[in-house]
């Protein structure tokens, strides 16, 4: 009787667990459920990065709209006028093109200079057109590919009217999509990139 016992109890043990098909079936399951919530995860990553551009493109209205009050005249020499990015990562270049930064529209109607160099008292200021100066380059991306360089910001200033530009690479996927925000001298920040 009680080797009947243990036999029975040794078939059992056997028979406890989970088949195959069962486990195939879990394994299927998680599969179907990653496959919807990866592309989700990555949007929300992406719309979560794109706080840094309205944070990043407010801050620079903020400043310009200061120097205005200051001096009469909006600026393009950003780290002049208290212009300044703390993050060590950051996913988007912000701010003015080498281009634009060097035309000649800033200053007093009278006298239009360089909108990095121009000062209230008429002197001419020692801004150089370039990184940290007129604008603030990405240091990360994601979704692979080069980094956004000042050369796309589509921007524009002139001494009473300005619009500055963030651009980056924000979302992973088939397609690397560049993420592109403008604001101008009214604070109207816009995002100009479509389906991010």
């Amino acid at each position: 009787m009680l080797k009947g016992y243990l036999m029975k109890k040794l078939i059992n043990m056997n028979r406890s667990g989970f088949t195959l098909v069962e486990l195939m079936v879990v394994v299927a399951i998680i599969g179907i459920l990653a496959t919807l919530a990866i592309p989700q995860y990555n949007r929300f990553q992406a719309r979560a990065r794109q706080s840094e551009a309205r944070i990043q493109l407010g801050a620079l209205r903020t400043v310009e709209n200061a120097w205005l009050a200051d001096r009469s005249s909006y600026s393009a020499c950003l780290s002049s006028i208290g212009y300044t990015r703390d993050a060590a990562r950051s996913y988007y270049t912000v701010g003015f093109s080498n281009t634009v930064a060097q035309g000649t529209t800033c200053g007093v109607t009278a006298t239009l200079a360089s909108c990095l160099n121009w000062d209230f008292n008429g002197t001419q200021g020692a801004c150089t057109a370039g990184p940290n100066v007129n604008h603030y380059l990405a240091t990360t991306s994601d979704g692979g590919g080069a980094l956004e360089g000042e050369g796309t910001l589509g921007s524009t200033i002139t001494s009473s009217a300005f619009t500055a530009q963030a651009r980056g690479r924000i979302r992973a996927g088939a397609a690397v999509q560049v993420d592109v925000w403008q604001v101008d001298q009214t604070g109207n920040i816009q995002n100009t990139a479509v389906g991010i």
